[in-house]
């Protein structure tokens, strides 16, 4: 092998010794085309090399070429291989060429070339090589032949083992016993089809069938679903006029009784159900859980007024706040409690004395606090420097009836029930006193600065509305005599907002001059009214009855919550945050959206006259609240 770049070519030679696949060509009818078989590609060729007669050895690159003739330049295709390994003259190559080349003449030749791997020039081994056939090379081409051929009853029913749907075409006469017919697309009569239902006339279609993409043409569905539960996407409404019901999936429920009525979740459903209720009743609805389910509230509207109950049942009479509505401070019949974070714990002071409390006032910060309370012979005035922690005993024994303060708790005034004002400049260490006639003061407010007080009276025959701008040294009646109840004012003093007794709503936008009739759909019994410190927020409680909200100072207003016997009611500054006492209730505040129900059977959502929400089924047992409007309370 030293001197393979020289070897002549006589010296090099090849013996075929097998191909895997050989073709050759044939004779065939004389109107038909002369052709041959194409072999299976790529298909392997064997062959020995020797070189002076000796068995090569080693790294050899090949060019083999395909021609259509023994000699001459005629050549098909070529195909170079390198690095062919050669074991005692033996290699084996992969020949891959186009098909249709050996199918264009009767024979094909193999051209070799040889060389020792990247040295020298190529040797051509002479002669060429002729392709031969093999047996299954002359079937492959003899079915070829049937391609060619056209017959009438040449494939018999024996012979039909199966064929596939996708091949069959045309028109099927008397397709019998077709029980899955998949993809049988435009199939228009289907005679003798297993289940097979005519849709064109009324029919009732038994077992699970689904309707899955598109029905074109057929103009909808008729009826009014009332048969369909379970539908995602779509909500029957369902008229409650009972006390408890049973919801279904994608159904919506109005509950109408007069007294509470109860909506169980269903007890299964499907990530995506749908279940709405709303109430017209009085009563509003409890939505109760089965075990397991939880209903996840946070995502009620923050423009949803969402109040929570806390702290101990009482005859709560009076609630006061700071501007943050973060200190509360409130008065039963006989007790006095406090909070520091905005009602969700309540403590009772200590403050010595007896009798029912019936009023009580905050400065801006919460830590100026002062109260009044009574009894047959009258009471004190009392006021607390620490957040009603400690309360000092101020002023003489009277029939105290309300109180109010200014923003810093420094001007204070208080009214008894024989028409008289006390009035005091120095966090009520000190007093003097005003007569307004004789009636029963019910209610006073005060400026942020304490110049302006405004106050309500009555008696046998109603009373006025009396204001001031001193300080409360002089006054001046204002409006008609009715039975007044509730005062509150803006900071500034010049808007008021009253409420009458059996009567409506009055606002007034010129610190009491001139007043204006609001609520006049109805008389409601109103016990306590209060303003934000721009006056465009009021919140006013009817005993009974729901809270009544307005946004904007008075002209419209909208009722919250459920109906209780509402007692008294106070707000921050930015009207925000509101705190109502119910008499023989607890306190309500409203506060953040609701996070969530407790889980399984002890937790329910409940939900006040006009409150409408929609619950959406997320899995492992909760609903979400989607969409909510009107008040609700978690438990």
């Amino acid at each position: 092998m030293k001197n393979m770049k020289s070897i002549k070519r006589t010296f090099l030679t090849l013996t075929i010794i097998s191909m895997a696949l050989t073709i050759t060509g044939f004779a065939q009818d004389r109107e038909k085309e002369t052709v041959i078989a194409a072999p299976a590609t790529p298909f392997t060729y064997q062959g020995k090399l020797t070189v002076g007669g000796t068995a090569a050895n080693g790294s050899y690159d090949f060019i083999i070429g395909i021609y259509s003739e023994p000699d001459g330049d005629s050549m098909l295709g070529e195909q170079t291989i390198e690095g062919v390994q050669v074991v005692n003259g033996i290699f084996t190559v992969s020949l891959e060429f186009e098909t249709g080349a050996f199918q264009r003449f009767e024979t094909a030749y193999l051209d070799i070339q040889v060389r020792p791997e990247r040295e020298g020039d190529y040797t051509r081994l002479l002669p060429r090589q002729q392709i031969g056939s093999t047996p299954y090379a002359k079937i492959a081409d003899s079915a070829r032949e049937a391609d060619l051929l056209t017959c009438s009853n040449c494939i018999t029913d024996g012979q039909i083992v199966s064929v596939a749907g996708s091949k069959v075409t045309g028109t099927v006469a008397n397709a019998t016993n077709a029980v899955n017919a998949t993809n049988a697309t435009n199939a228009v009569t289907a005679q003798n089809a297993l289940n097979a239902v005519d849709l064109t006339s009324d029919q009732t279609i038994g077992g699970d069938k689904r309707f899955t993409g598109v029905l074109n043409g057929l103009g909808g569905f008729a009826g009014d679903g009332s048969g369909l539960t379970n539908v995602s996407g779509t909500l029957r409404w369902n008229v409650v006029s009972g006390t408890s019901v049973t919801a279904s999936p994608n159904n919506a429920y109005v509950a109408t009784n007069a007294g509470q009525t109860v909506i169980t979740l269903p007890a299964s459903a499907n990530p995506g159900d749908v279940i709405k209720i709303r109430s017209q009743g009085d009563g509003g609805f409890r939505i109760s859980q089965q075990a397991g389910q939880q209903i996840l509230a946070s995502n009620i509207p923050n423009n949803t007024f969402v109040f929570h109950p806390k702290g101990n049942n009482g005859s709560w009479r009076s609630i006061t706040s700071s501007a943050d509505g973060s200190k509360l401070a409130a008065v039963s019949n006989n007790a006095l409690f406090t909070s520091t974070d905005s009602g969700e714990t309540w403590t009772q002071q200590n403050t010595g004395g007896s009798g029912n409390w019936v009023s009580i006032t905050s400065s801006a910060d919460g830590t100026k606090l002062a109260a009044v309370r009574t009894n047959i012979s009258g009471e004190r005035i009392y006021t607390s420097t620490d957040s009603g922690v400690t309360w000092t005993i101020r002023e003489h024994i009277r029939l105290w009836q309300s109180i109010t303060s200014s923003a810093d708790g420094t001007i204070l005034a208080a009214g008894d029930n024989n028409g008289r004002i006390y009035i005091s400049a120095d966090s009520g260490e000190t007093w003097v006193i005003r007569s307004l006639g004789s009636q029963v003061l019910r209610a006073i407010t005060s400026s942020a600065d304490g110049t302006k007080l405004a106050a309500t009276g009555t008696g046998t025959f109603g009373s006025q509305i009396y204001t001031s701008t001193d300080s409360g040294l002089t006054w001046t009646a204002r409006e008609s005599n009715r039975q007044w109840n509730s005062i509150t004012s803006s900071a500034d003093g010049t808007k008021l907002a009253a409420v009458v007794l059996n009567g409506h709503i009055y606002t007034s936008t010129d610190s009491g001059i001139t007043w204006t009739a609001r609520m006049t759909d109805a008389n409601r019994n109103w016990p306590s009214i209060t303003s934000s410190a721009d006056g465009t927020k009021l919140a006013a409680v009817v005993l009974g009855g729901q809270i009544w909200i307005s946004t904007d100072s008075g002209s419209t207003w909208t009722a919250r919550g459920s109906n209780r016997q509402w007692a008294s009611i106070t707000s921050s500054a930015d009207g925000t945050k509101l705190a109502a006492g119910v008499s023989g209730g607890q306190i309500y505040t409203r506060g953040p959206a609701l996070p969530a129900t407790t889980a399984g059977t002890a937790g329910y959502l409940t939900g006040g006259k006009f409150s409408t929400i929609e619950l959406v089924y997320i899995g492992s047992g909760q609903f979400v609240a989607v969409n909510a409007t009107g008040n609700f309370i978690a438990f």
